[in-house]
């Protein structure tokens, strides 16, 4: 949105009041604004794409979501709540939850609700196996080519990047890279890689 268009706004925002185009008159408008952003509001504010005023008036309660791949717990649950608002009967198995924790959602909810909702329409079987998601497993380890660990200057990198695409899931985390868990234990250790405790599963 403009910044004049902002500008605009602000006087809405504050007293609920507005005039239509033409018109003297001011009249009343009862409403609530709910709106998104995926860049941080104090960024696009010292970039000049938003005025601190317009901020203030929209930022009256800010909620924080962060990207999926990064709340992999959350990501079966809200799969299994959207299957059964399409159908009660249907169930993934263990292969299909695993499948969609391991895949990295660049569309987010949005995509997750597309690949529920695709499988549902395209097969009829009462239980979504992996083979029923239209998602890609290779997009895990896209930007961590070639994740099998063999020149040891590079073995850190590659075990960091592979750690986040799969949400610091370890045991996962060990089957991209062609090791043992306990192996990836041992060289999280040895390189003091730092793993978030609030995302330590598996």
């Amino acid at each position: 949105m403009p910044v004049s268009v902002q500008d605009l706004l602000i006087e809405v925002l504050e007293t609920g009041e507005y005039s239509r185009i033409g018109s003297s008159k001011k009249r009343s408008i009862d409403f609530k604004v709910v709106s998104t952003s995926a860049t941080s509001l104090d960024t696009l504010v010292e970039n000049g794409q938003m005025t601190q005023a317009f901020r203030d008036c929209i930022c009256e309660d800010v909620l924080f979501f962060p990207p999926l791949r990064e709340t992999v717990t959350d990501i079966v649950p809200m799969a299994t709540f959207f299957l059964q608002h399409l159908d009660k009967k249907r169930r993934l198995n263990k292969d299909a939850k695993h499948k969609l924790e391991v895949y990295p959602w660049p569309g987010n909810v949005r995509e997750l609700v597309r690949v529920i909702e695709l499988a549902v329409k395209k097969f009829g079987d009462d239980i979504i196996r992996p083979e029923h998601l239209s998602i890609a497993i290779e997009s895990v380890s896209e930007n961590v080519s070639d994740m099998r660990l063999n020149d040891e200057t590079e073995e850190r990198d590659k075990i960091i990047k592979a750690l986040e695409s799969c949400g610091y899931r370890r045991e996962t985390t060990a089957d991209i890279l062609g090791i043992s868990r306990r192996n990836l234990f041992q060289k999280i250790k040895q390189y003091g890689i730092e793993i978030p405790k609030r995302r330590i599963i598996g």
